[in-house]
């Protein structure tokens, strides 16, 4: 009898003196269907079982069939074992910290279905003869981040467990912010004569810092071809103001549907500098950022909060302060980063800078 309350019978014929394995094998054809199946068996039989029976005082010993015969009727399972099937799986990718939904397809899923992903349980969301749903385990700094090896599906239902299939796994990492992010380059040339006013150039970064690193990333055995970052960078953007710069949302309005619509490992975090140009102050700004960070974090990710040297001293300090308050690990661009001449925005070598030391907060933390 299996799980699904399906079984099977099979009658074997033992001749006199003889002796047999019952277990499925080819040797029992109709049994093939038990493999890699939990089941319980039941005999009935015309003897109980074979024992070694130890004779005389020599101790010279015979085998001997001892036990009652059965004189019952031989019962029969309604049904056959339910067969199992797998067709595939989504998706064919999981990021590196885990936490992702997986679907399996197929037919035949009964019971209580298990999923596991490197043997460690998944949570199962969802269940029908055809489909489960089970939520991968998540991946922390505390349990350790593994590696970027593919990872192993495996599926027990109606009492049989099979392999799935592997998942291969991505390291992926958004950068969300402002013009730092974006990689804005603004060359100030002095006025003229008869100008008055200085003339500003506004280019963009050759990498900007966030695909420096991603090539540092991917420069990186540990992460290599699958380490992929986002530049979700709008120059002139508030973290809690809409519509700075003729940006239509803000950082806080942004991230809910980034985080949702992909799982990240790291978030990196560099915002709230436009918000006091644009009329905000630091403790709503910092409440943005606070909130940026906290949905991130329920996405599963890890936090990285950064900060900048050009901005206000209440505005570092502020972040800081917040950082430690969540939890949140921070990355500080200090005065290493090259500034241009507009004062305010990185040179080339500035955001190269800045790629550098995203790099290294990522190491720290991702091992």
């Amino acid at each position: 009898m299996t799980e699904d309350g399906g079984g099977l019978t099979s009658t074997v014929t033992i001749p006199a003196k003889g002796r047999t394995n019952i277990w499925p094998t080819a040797g029992l054809p109709a049994f093939s269907t038990l493999a890699n199946r939990r089941f319980a068996t039941f005999l009935e039989s015309t003897f109980v079982a074979e024992r070694a029976m130890y004779l005389f005082t020599d101790f010279a010993s015979g085998h001997v069939n001892m036990g009652t015969p059965w004189t019952g009727t031989i019962a029969t399972p309604s049904r056959p074992p339910t067969s199992v099937n797998i067709s595939g799986f989504t998706p064919t990718q999981m990021r590196l910290s885990g936490g992702e939904a997986i679907t399996i397809t197929g037919s035949g899923f009964a019971g209580t279905p298990e999923v596991t992903v490197d043997g460690l349980p998944a949570v199962v969301t969802a269940f029908s003869s055809t489909s489960i749903t089970a939520t991968a385990p998540l991946r922390t700094a505390a349990t350790g981040f593994g590696t970027l090896a593919a990872s192993r599906i495996r599926l027990t239902t109606a009492g049989q467990t099979l392999t799935v299939g592997n998942i291969s796994r991505v390291f992926r990492v958004m950068t969300i912010g402002d013009s730092f992010t974006e990689g804005q380059l603004v060359e100030r040339i002095p006025p003229v004569p008869p100008a008055t006013q200085p003339t500003q150039i506004y280019t963009f970064a050759d990498p900007p810092y966030p695909e420096g690193l991603e090539a540092l990333l991917r420069a990186d055995p540990r992460f290599g071809s699958n380490a992929d970052v986002d530049n979700e960078g709008y120059s002139g953007e508030c973290a809690s103001i809409n519509g700075c710069s003729g940006n239509t949302s803000s950082g806080l309005g942004r991230m809910p549907g980034l985080v949702a619509a992909k799982k990240f490992d790291v978030v990196i975090i560099l915002e709230g500098f436009n918000d006091l140009n644009a009329g905000g102050n630091v403790p709503t700004a910092v409440t943005a950022l606070r909130n940026m960070g906290r949905i991130a974090r329920d996405s599963g990710a890890t936090v990285l909060m950064g900060r900048i040297h050009v901005m206000r001293s209440d505005m570092w300090d502020a972040i800081r302060t917040m950082a430690g308050q969540e939890n949140f690990l921070r990355v500080d661009f200090g005065t290493s980063v090259e500034i241009g001449s507009d004062n305010v925005h990185p040179t080339q070598d500035g955001y190269d800078t800045m790629a550098g030391i995203a790099f290294g907060a990522i190491r720290s933390v991702i091992r």
